[in-house]
């Protein structure tokens, strides 16, 4: 290969890698106000007295959004996330953790949602409400496909391991 066609291919690298570096902080800037605008309005049920709001699952779902932010702000600054993946067995403990807690928030977000328009709770009824419930939808659409990618992949990967 010559020195030119490296020099080429390290660009055509260097550019995907800071393509990837930018997407990644624009998804997380998106999480960041989306959470945010979310978390105000949880808290907003509190300081306008919604007692029909009032819920384990609102605490619940406040504290892991706050959670999910203070990750999305860590993963958009390189040298803090640069430092955390390191140590990367307590980091994979800490995204399993994340998964489990994420699993319970979809199933709190739902009922909490579905409880509150039970209730009629017309105290709760904002855009804020409906933007969780689409957050929250795509969430499951994003778990199921994820669930069928990974049953395919071990059903792939059985397959592979045992010819026949």
């Amino acid at each position: 290969m010559t020195p030119s066609r490296t020099i080429i291919i390290n660009n055509r690298l260097y550019f995907i890698k800071n393509r990837l570096h930018l997407t990644t902080i624009v998804i997380n800037l998106a999480i960041i106000v989306l959470q945010a605008l979310v978390i105000n309005y949880l808290y907003h049920l509190d300081n306008n007295n919604c007692q029909c709001a009032m819920d384990f699952r609102r605490i619940y779902i406040i504290v892991f959004l706050t959670i999910v932010l203070l990750e999305s702000l860590i993963m958009i600054i390189p040298p803090i996330y640069k430092r955390i993946i390191k140590y990367i067995r307590v980091f994979n403990i800490i995204r399993a953790v994340m998964f489990v807690a994420f699993v319970i928030n979809i199933v709190f977000v739902y009922q909490y949602i579905k409880q509150l328009k039970d209730k009629k709770c017309e105290c709760s009824e904002s855009g804020y409400r409906t933007v969780l419930y689409v957050e929250n939808i795509i969430n499951i659409c994003l778990m199921t496909m994820g669930a069928i990618s990974g049953i395919y992949l071990c059903i792939l990967m059985y397959l592979i391991s045992h010819p026949r």
